[in-house]
């Protein structure tokens, strides 16, 4: 029968309990410690010990396992280093009348965690090693996706499971990064060199446990779901003649709102975007655009007519390419310069991005209008490229009609009427500026 081995416990209301005396073991009775005295975090250890007989209070484990084997096992012996680390504290008591001390001290070490080996006469004193756990069968599993793109599937189905995927990894040219070819991951900057990874795949492939491919074949259907599609119909409009009063975006609100039976009050001149919604009954959009076209402040640049899948982007760029200057290489051994050039758009560029939410169409929009002056400091041999540029997000019903602003251009000029062979004071001087807006609407419909 072995005696009993516990851990201290240290609570932080309790108070220390006398210490029995040691008048089995032939030594003197000791004065109990008061029962008062609080527990600190860190008891001091109280020791008794004659022959082969222990009595360890609030002892470490490193201090009792080195105590016993110097004064009572007396063989070979090595302590490991989590042994002599650990600091914690446990009572140890025993006597000799009781049974064999290697025993009972095996099963103390076993009860924190450690054990005894024994080999060539020597005791190694060691955490226990883990025990042999089954190995896990691993299957694999390949899924061939209907409408969403592997790469998609993986990035949302991982956190899940703890097998792994495989796909395969292709590095693209530096210059399609930025193409937007629907093959390069958007979740990183195109400025960063893993905006060249090619991370499409066709098919998803699995190594996991059967529970895991089990998970996989329940959770995959019900994400690899058709993406929504939305059609967007645009129109841009170039309202000439606006005023701080009477601004493009206010006239074009107030056009449609009378077009599609709204009240128009809330047209504030200093908003850049708002949506209009139909009521039931009233015209239908393409009623209110008439009334638009009709009016002569309103030039039609373009009204595309796209469909976008949920996620997708659609470029608009009405205008048109400029060559500039870009870097110089050098070629041959003889280093000659050679001059690049690069084609940039300007002109009115939008770049719109439908999200297909389930009540809702979020709806990001970048418009930018920029022309090419000429460079008058600096590179003069290059053009100077003056860039407007407005971002926003909305979200939209199924059929609302967005109408964005807020993008104005002034083009001054003058002109000079009289005989060349006259005085200047004699000549006439007409200076005027023309002052347009680009004004966006945009229908979004669920498909």
């Amino acid at each position: 029968m072995w005696p009993a081995i516990a851990l201290a416990e240290k609570p932080a209301s309790s108070v220390v309990p006398p210490l029995p005396t040691l008048a089995s073991l032939g030594g003197s009775a000791d004065t109990p410690l008061p029962a008062s005295a609080p527990i600190t975090s860190v008891q001091p250890m109280v020791q008794h010990s004659k022959g082969d007989s222990f009595d360890l209070r609030f002892a470490t484990v490193s201090f009792v396992v080195d105590f016993v084997y110097e004064n009572a096992v007396k063989t070979p012996h090595v302590i490991g280093p989590d042994v002599l680390a650990d600091q914690r504290q446990v009572s140890f008591r025993y006597k000799a009348k009781d049974g064999d001390l290697r025993g009972f001290l095996a099963a103390f070490l076993d009860s924190l965690g450690y054990a005894v080996t024994v080999r060539d006469g020597v005791d190694f004193i060691a955490k226990k090693p883990d025990a042999d756990k089954p190995k896990e069968t691993r299957e694999p599993f390949v899924y061939v996706p209907r409408y969403r793109k592997a790469d998609y599937l993986m990035r949302l189905v991982q956190p899940l499971v703890g097998g792994r995927f495989t796909s395969q990894r292709g590095v693209s040219a530096v210059g399609i990064a930025g193409q937007g070819s629907g093959d390069i991951s958007r979740d990183v900057p195109q400025t960063s060199a893993a905006a060249v990874i090619d991370q499409s795949t066709d098919q998803l492939v699995f190594l996991g446990t059967a529970d895991e491919v089990a998970a996989l074949r329940k959770v995959l259907p019900m994400i690899d779901v058709s993406r929504g599609k939305v059609n967007l119909r645009a129109w841009v409009y170039e309202v000439s003649n606006t005023t701080a009063d009477q601004s493009g975006f206010s006239l074009a609100v107030k056009i449609l709102g009378l077009g599609l039976g709204i009240s128009n009050g809330f047209a504030d001149p200093t908003q850049s975007v708002i949506s209009l919604h139909a009521s039931s009954g009233s015209n239908t959009i393409d009623a209110a655009i008439q009334a638009l076209d009709s009016d002569s402040r309103f030039k039609v640049l373009t009204r595309p007519n796209v469909t976008v899948l949920s996620g997708e982007r659609a470029r608009l760029n009405v205008g048109q390419q400029v060559p500039t200057q870009g870097n110089v290489s050098y070629q041959g051994a003889s280093g000659t310069p050679v001059q690049s050039i690069v084609y940039q758009d300007a002109g009115v560029i939008f770049d719109v991005q439908p999200t297909v939410m389930r009540d809702t169409i979020d709806l990001s929009v970048d418009e930018e209008i920029s022309d090419f002056v000429r460079t008058t400091t600096g590179v003069n041999a290059s053009p100077t490229k003056n860039t407007r540029k407005l971002q926003t997000m909305t979200s939209l019903q199924d059929g609302d009609v967005a109408v964005i602003g807020g993008l104005i251009q002034s083009h001054d000029s003058s002109s000079t009427a009289g005989l060349s062979f006259l005085p200047k004071w004699t000549k006439g001087h007409n200076n005027s500026r023309d002052q347009t807006e680009i004004v966006l609407v945009i229908e979004a419909r669920k498909i």
